[in-house]
């Protein structure tokens, strides 16, 4: 097996496919592993991620032409775990920072950052108590071995700013 991975990572200079070969061995080798995969987390285990999610909107309105919006959101979150019981984990997670930059139309573009010091004006203040609320409150969640995240609780302040946000779920 580690020949076979070396002479694909050689390989990866002589030809632009290389790295697909490579990935295939790598996820053939991690099937044939004796265990699966699996989280193994220890009491005060932390992990911190950062997530961008982008979305685009392209809506042909007919003779009132073409609407679009872009968003892009970034999340610095961090993962603590609280206890262990048989391999499944109680956590926390705590958001740290949100950034959401929004390019709408009709002068729906903003630029939301949890960081900023002063209070966020136009569009941005409309989400704002709700990504107040997640930087706020961290919450609670259940994760087992297989990664399977259950028992989510949501502090009430959380809930409640999502409730009122227009439009908001209820």
């Amino acid at each position: 097996m580690k020949a076979t991975v070396l002479r694909a990572l050689a390989s990866l200079r002589e030809n632009s496919s290389a790295s697909l070969r490579l990935c295939a061995i790598l996820l053939a080798a991690g099937a044939q592993a004796d265990e699966p995969l699996a989280w193994k987390w220890a009491p005060g285990d932390e992990a911190r991620y950062h997530v961008v999610q982008t979305l685009a909107v392209r809506i042909d309105a007919g003779p009132a032409g073409k609407v679009e919006n872009q968003s892009r959101q970034e999340m610095t979150v961090r993962w603590t775990v609280e206890s262990v019981e048989g391999g499944v984990a109680r956590m926390s997670q705590t958001t740290e920072r949100i950034v959401l930059k929004n390019e709408g139309v009709a002068g729906q573009d903003f630029v939301y950052d949890s960081a900023d010091e002063g209070p966020p004006t136009g569009m941005a203040a409309l989400v704002a108590p709700m990504y107040l609320a997640m930087v706020d409150h961290p919450y609670q969640f259940t994760m087992k071995p297989t990664g399977e995240v259950t028992d989510v609780v949501f502090a009430d302040e959380l809930t409640t700013a999502l409730v009122n946000l227009p439009g908001g779920i209820a």
